[in-house]
């Protein structure tokens, strides 16, 4: 049996602003940061790496951005990214029978939140809601040497690339 492989690549950034004591904490690869005074602007939690991650996903199979179901499903009051994220497989597994991430690798671009103390906490989460090993899943980060806005701290821009075989 021959297996295929496809690559997808998706981006997602969010603008930062602050928390107010009765909205939930910002969210990075499913995983909370209440420590921290900031969430990101945006209609959903706007976990830019599970945002990321659906566009990778869905563009692997050749298939329009997640926005195209998102914002029907936060009018639903859908605003957990990870359900966005099962739409994005469930999508993916009906265009390619026996759709699997073989590994994928994000990249995030921010000053704030410090990403490393939660490095193994994102890991460990993404492993599994994907059913992956912890070792199919790179992460790296840089605050960018104050070059954009996410190096100034006034947000976080994600990258994802993965590969798949179905």
């Amino acid at each position: 049996m021959t297996q295929n492989f496809r690559i997808g690549l998706g981006e997602d950034s969010h603008r930062l602003i602050k928390r107010s004591a009765k909205t939930a904490p910002l969210v990075l690869g499913g995983v909370a940061f209440p420590e921290f005074n900031y969430i990101f602007d945006a209609n959903s939690d706007g976990d830019v790496i599970l945002h990321a991650l659906c566009n990778a996903i869905l563009s692997s199979v050749g298939v329009k951005t997640f926005d195209s179901f998102a914002r029907l499903m936060y009018k639903n009051g859908v605003t957990d990214s990870v359900e966005y994220l099962r739409e994005s497989l469930a999508i993916a597994s009906e265009k390619f029978a026996g759709f699997k991430i073989q590994n994928l690798v994000i990249s995030l671009e921010c000053l704030i939140p410090k990403i490393a103390p939660k490095h193994e906490s994102i890991v460990k989460n993404l492993a599994y809601i994907l059913d992956l090993n912890e070792d199919q899943i790179g992460l790296t980060y840089t605050t960018g040497e104050n070059l954009t806005d996410f190096g100034k701290g006034l947000g976080v821009r994600c990258s994802v690339q993965i590969l798949t075989l179905f």
